[in-house]
């Protein structure tokens, strides 16, 4: 946009007026070439509709739309006449002669205007139509039947380049399938097989089909019919061209298309017979596309009998059962007669399979080796915190495992995976897994809360079963999702109708529909992960504290702790809402799968490597040396050393007067020194680190609750005998102190 100012003066006051020119999108100026004649559409602006007088009679107007990109849409010329609307129009539909003479007006299907074919499917439907072949007088009713079917062939071919709507193809499709009934029901005594062809379709009409010994059909279509079925004559119509149907839908991520050709079948019941339609037949397809489709390596690609319904303009399998032979042929097994064809749908991989199986792959190996380094050792494996972490990997383990499993499942070319049995339970048993590891991963995060941020209020106090609730909690509460999400897809096809086409696995492959994604998947996932978040920051923020009172404390264990606590957080769900979309689906399936590979990798760097005790016992069964990259860089020894002048430690700050030495000495301890040993306890796991600590401290583990109870009868027996606090303090060393105590703690195990 261009913006001028002006200003001008009136009396005393000055005024600014600002132009702001918008610049305006238009479509240009355009002649549409039609059946109708050459229209011509002139210049309106983008989301507008263009009106042109329609060039064989002006009363009428063709419309079109100019879209918000400014391109112009397809035209509407439904109210405009062609050349030869008027000549149409006077045909009156009465005879064989009239059929021929509206056959060759309709000959040039360059001039057929939509209007014009409205106008025959209106003739060639009504009485009139059924009149004439009643008055038929030859021996045969292939002639009259094949002009009709010509007069129609001709409409279908129209409609491809003229633009015509679904409803009017819909119509024509209607038509022939009218026309070949009554060429089935005035069968003449010479006609026992008709077989004809016309641009649009092949045409094969059958006197006492039930009867025939051999397939009914070409070399493509081969058609059997039960001998007990209520069907006397048959007619098959082989459609040329597929345009006259709309295309089915693309659902569950695939490609679906109409592979072959459409074929309808109209019967007549047998003469006399008064009971119901009994109709039972199968059909084979036997096309090449059928049995070479275009795909990729291990793409999955599902074959399935579908039958059109002009309705709703929609593909449906009802009554219909298909089987897929080993040539690749299709057999359909139906209870109705209408217009059949085989839908083939190709699985819509965007990811290669060899990429999303190497990812679990990595996963699995680095869970396992994570296990192996740690549960093996009755050091790591008492520890509370071990436990937990270990059900939170071995859970993983089990994901990647059953995901694998499921993405190579082999599936039949003629079932559903919604209809595969194993299929359900290993996506059940997946979804349990995959809720498990977040429900032990907020275990985790609660219990290092616990101990870490209210580490005050939690030491000394014990929890004896804290384990028996996680483990509860952890392998019960997965076990409610799933339940769930198999109940309410249980009734909503029970108890609605559009529950029928919601499916909790996917048609294509063994997995799960978006919206059972998004509800009992993600939903529960993002709760854990919010809640984590809300646990991490607070974490981050104690352990950050504890390093600005320390003086010798190393950045790195923040770090380590800090990405520790993330990677089990669930990262690469994050990035999963956005392979759900359209748009950028690829790009954030590879995220996913990159951050979801990185999880086994990094689980084992900080269970394993970045914890030294455990690497230290790693190396040691190996004879080899730890690397020193993955020790700390400050010595234990010299981190623990306090200042003699100050009295200052790494752990907290002790004054050797006799004012302030029984204040300091409580403040820091309560929240300094109890938050480190937390921290150092809980996250590092570090037993050399806390050994020396509680070694140099006159807190336990197990006389925590005496702490303050013997510090105050110290103080007063000190009292009595005429000591000082300077006895005290030597009798009783603040944390970090050198000197080790009489009593002598167990080692952390």
């Amino acid at each position: 946009a261009v913006v001028s100012t002006q200003s001008g003066h009136y009396g005393q006051a000055t005024c600014d007026v600002a132009y702001a020119l918008e610049t305006i999108e238009y479509c240009e100026n355009a002649i549409e070439q039609s059946a109708a004649g050459d229209i011509t559409f002139y210049p309106v602006q983008a989301g507008q509709k263009a009106r042109s007088p329609c060039p064989f009679n002006n009363d009428s107007y063709a419309v079109r739309q100019c879209n918000a990109q400014a391109e112009w849409e397809e035209p509407d010329i439904t109210e405009c006449d062609s050349i030869n609307t008027g000549k149409i129009k006077k045909i009156t539909v009465e005879s064989e002669d009239s059929v021929n003479d509206l056959k060759e007006k309709t000959k040039d299907t360059n001039v057929i205007a939509p209007k014009d074919i409205e106008i025959v499917v209106s003739k060639m439907k009504g009485d009139e139509m059924k009149h004439v072949f009643n008055s038929s007088t030859t021996t045969s009713i292939k002639g009259l039947a094949e002009n009709s079917m010509a007069v129609m062939s001709n409409m279908m071919v129209a409609s491809r380049s003229s633009p015509t709507n679904q409803k009017t193809k819909n119509q024509i499709v209607d038509s022939i399938e009218y026309v070949a009934l009554l060429a089935l029901e005035h069968l003449k005594y010479d006609d026992e097989t008709v077989d004809f062809s016309t641009e649009a379709s092949d045409v094969i009409l059958v006197k006492e089909a039930a009867r025939s010994l051999s397939p009914i059909g070409n070399e493509n279509i081969k058609i059997n019919l039960n001998g007990s079925s209520n069907i006397q004559n048959l007619a098959a119509l082989i459609y040329k061209d597929n345009k006259a149907f709309k295309p089915p839908l693309n659902k569950s991520r695939g490609n679906s298309f109409i592979a072959g050709k459409v074929v309808g079948l109209k019967h007549t019941k047998r003469e006399g017979d008064t009971t119901d339609d009994s109709i039972s037949f199968k059909m084979k397809f036997d096309f090449p596309d059928l049995k070479n489709p275009d795909k990729k390596p291990r793409q999955k690609v599902l074959k399935e009998c579908h039958f059109y319904q002009p309705e709703s303009d929609s593909w449906s399998t009802a009554g219909c059962t298909s089987t897929v032979a080993e040539d690749g042929s299709v057999e359909c097994e139906c209870n109705h007669m209408t217009s059949f064809a085989v839908i083939l749908s190709v699985e819509e991989n965007k990811v290669p399979m060899w990429l999303s199986n190497l990812v679990l792959g990595i996963n699995v190996t680095f869970c396992i080796l994570t296990l192996l380094c740690t549960l093996p050792f009755r050091t790591f494996r008492v520890r509370k915190m071990t436990i937990i972490q270990s059900h939170s990997i071995l859970s993983l383990c089990l994901l990647c495992i059953t995901w694998f499993l499921m993405q190579d499942l082999e599936l039949s070319e003629s079932e559903p995976a919604y209809e595969n049995t194993s299929c359900k339970a290993i996506a059940f048993i997946a979804h349990y897994f995959l809720i498990a590891t977040f429900s032990w991963i907020f275990c985790c995060s609660l219990t290092l809360k616990s101990q870490i941020v209210d580490a005050v209020k939690s030491f000394g106090k014990k929890n004896k079963y804290l384990v028996k609730k996680c483990v509860l909690f952890g392998y019960g509460f997965p076990l409610l999702i799933p339940s769930l999400a198999f109940l309410m897809d249980f009734l909503m096809k029970k108890y609605t109708t559009e529950g029928q086409e919601i499916h909790y696995i996917q048609k294509m492959a063994c997995w799960y529909e978006d919206i059972w994604i998004y509800s009992f998947i993600l939903f529960p996932i993002y709760v854990f992960f919010i809640i984590n978040i809300v646990c991490f920051i607070k974490i981050m923020r104690v352990i950050g504290n504890a390093r600005r009172s320390s003086d010798g404390s190393s950045q790195r264990k923040v770090v380590k702790a800090g990405f520790a606590l993330a990677f089990t957080q669930g990262l690469p769900w994050v990035m999963h809402p956005g392979a759900l979309t359209d748009g950028a689906a690829e790009v954030f399936q590879y995220l996913f799968l990159i951050t979801f590979g990185l999880q086994g990798i990094g689980l084992f760097v900080f269970n394993v490597l970045f914890q030294e005790e455990v690497l230290k016992n790693l190396c040691g069964l190996l004879n080899v040396k730890p690397p020193p990259i993955f020790l700390s860089v400050v010595p234990s020894k010299q981190r623990r050393t306090p200042n003699s002048q100050t009295g200052e430690t790494s752990l907290g700050t002790a004054r050797n007067s006799s004012g302030n030495a029984d204040k300091l000495y409580s403040n820091n301890f309560t929240l300094t020194s109890v938050a480190a040993t937390a921290v150092e306890k809980s996250i590092y796991q570090d037993s050399s680190y806390y050994n020396e600590l509680h070694e140099s401290s006159v807190v336990t583990e197990h006389k925590s609750d005496d702490t303050y109870s013997q510090l105050d009868r110290t103080r007063g027996t000190t009292r009595e005998l005429g000591g000082s606090n300077t006895d005290l303090l030597h009798r009783s060393p603040i944390p970090g102190e050198t000197e080790k105590p009489d009593h002598q703690g167990p080692p952390f195990v």
